[in-house]
């Protein structure tokens, strides 16, 4: 038998400027962009469910990536 993961306790929602690293399953993880949340979308219950990320790449080029809030880690938050 394998364990699953829980939800055991609240965390907070994501926020807008909050810094997080864009997962990616083709590249290794010291190599994930950094990137800052630029908007939020929240589902019926209140919880973000999909973002809107910017990212600033080597060539100064400004983009922005929709993302699922489970495609992403959270490295910086903006305190309540």
């Amino acid at each position: 038998l394998q364990p699953r993961r829980k939800w055991q306790e609240e965390q907070r929602n994501i926020q807008v400027n909050d810094l997080v690293l864009l997962r990616d399953a083709q590249a290794a993880r010291n190599t994930w962009p950094m990137a800052i949340i630029t908007a939020v979308f929240p589902g019926q219950d209140g919880k973000v469910r999909k973002l809107v990320t910017k990212k600033v790449t080597r060539e100064g080029t400004v983009k922005k990536f929709f993302r699922p809030v489970t495609e992403i880690v959270l490295l910086l938050g903006k305190e309540d």
